[in-house]
């Protein structure tokens, strides 16, 4: 089964950026570590933007928080902004194959939605789905300047594919997840747990974000740490597993896992 990641890069670009941020930066008004207040929006989502409204389109999803994360340029890239938006299935059906676009102050890029992960018994392809209830996690990546989004007023996310019927999909369950926790580590903090796979399973990663002391996700955590040119995990069966994720310098008070991703043998 392929399972194929469309945000590796900006795992690594953010990386790169919380390695370059001091500690002046982190605490901008918007940067990684920002402690600007959370208060509730148009949609009473949690957020610390109330003055940009979220408007979703084209697919029936509520939301639950958004948050926006400036990171200064670096010798890698300019600057960029993070937009990371909590999401559940507010209709009656599963959702599937979501293709997504996200606007943000006359910028407009492609956007993921992480969620349960499931394979089409047709094709063998898997894919973020959800049930009705479920949540899920959509985010995108914007090359503006934390003046720019200051300015913005409106964010738009748009489902820009049909739906799509008829699939004979099945949730993933191979890989067993427990002992979730979350610790201080040399430089930061960083989720650690233990992953047990009843069959062997290769590059084996996961969709999870970290949740900050406001209620709001302020980062994509890389699991297992991979570094800019390896892969993920490869587990055998029945055997125990602990996989870290890399440090972030703020303060991780809980985690979104959202999704998980592996090729199975």
């Amino acid at each position: 089964m392929n399972r194929y990641r469309n945000n590796r890069a900006c795992v690594v670009a953010l990386a790169l950026a919380i390695s370059a941020c001091g500690g002046e930066d982190l605490m901008s008004e918007a940067g990684l570590c920002s402690t600007r207040p959370a208060t509730f929006g148009a949609s009473g989502e949690t957020t610390a933007f109330p003055e940009i409204q979220t408007v979703i389109s084209g697919i029936n999803l509520s939301l639950e928080s958004v948050n926006f994360v400036a990171l200064p340029a670096n010798g890698e890239r300019d600057d960029l902004v993070r937009v990371f938006a909590q999401v559940r299935n507010a209709g009656s059906s599963r959702v599937c194959l979501v293709q997504l676009d996200m606007s943000l102050g006359g910028f407009t890029e492609s956007a993921g939605l992480a969620g349960p992960q499931y394979q089409s018994q047709v094709s063998g392809i898997g894919f973020a789905c959800l049930d009705p209830g479920d949540q899920g996690v959509i985010s995108s990546r914007f090359f503006m300047t934390e003046a720019e989004l200051l300015e913005a007023t409106t964010l738009r996310i748009t489902r820009t594919n049909d739906e799509i019927a008829g699939l004979d999909e099945v949730r993933y369950d191979v890989v067993t997840v427990t002992d979730q926790r979350i610790v201080e580590a040399e430089g930061g903090y960083q989720l650690v747990q233990t992953v047990t796979a009843d069959r062997q399973v290769v590059n084996y990663y996961q969709d999870v974000y970290a949740v900050d002391a406001r209620g709001l996700l302020f980062a994509e955590l890389d699991v297992p740490d991979f570094g800019p040119d390896s892969g993920g995990a490869l587990l055998q069966p029945s055997q125990p597993q602990e996989l870290v994720s890399e440090i972030v310098p703020c303060e991780i008070v809980d985690f979104v896992l959202a999704g998980e991703h592996y090729f199975e043998n």
